[in-house]
């Protein structure tokens, strides 16, 4: 019966801990004037440590985002200056 007991306390530990990370998370993007869904989308997206996420967990399947959740993801991977010079060249070899 211990045991049972034992495997209690360890979830609602984790869970208070989910808690308030969502409470943080909300009151940090409220006080900066972000848009609470997205912060919320964002959290539920985001896989835990060796576990998909709450939402693929509820619906059993990947969820889209418009948005990459991590920074190093959103850095183009190829040269941006070489790009623009490109693009430059092409516009004036059009006019």
């Amino acid at each position: 019966m211990q045991h049972m007991e034992y495997q209690k306390t360890l979830a609602n530990g984790q869970i208070e801990k989910a808690v308030q990370t969502v409470k943080n998370s909300l009151t940090k993007a409220a006080e900066e004037g972000k848009d609470l869904y997205v912060v919320l989308l964002d959290y539920r997206i985001q896989p835990a440590k060796y576990m998909p996420s709450p939402a693929e967990l509820l619906i059993e399947r990947k969820l889209r985002t418009f948005l990459s959740s991590y920074p190093g993801q959103l850095k183009p991977t190829f040269d941006v200056e070489r790009a623009r010079e490109a693009l430059r060249k092409r516009q004036i070899i059009q006019n």
